[in-house]
């Protein structure tokens, strides 16, 4: 029990923030993914929902 504690914690404050996404966070994903910068990206997933989904 004290493992996953430690490791939990040392996971949140490396990781992900913890929150849902901004609007303008979303949007710059969004940006992204329409931009020649994605012109090579096939078959991806991406979260953009603060590590809730990990």
């Amino acid at each position: 029990m004290w493992i996953a504690m430690c490791c939990r914690r040392r996971w949140r404050a490396g990781g992900p923030p913890g929150r849902y996404a901004k609007p303008g966070e979303v949007a710059a994903q969004i940006g992204f993914l329409l931009s020649d910068a994605c012109a090579t990206v096939t078959g991806a997933t991406f979260s953009i929902d603060g590590g809730y989904s990990l």
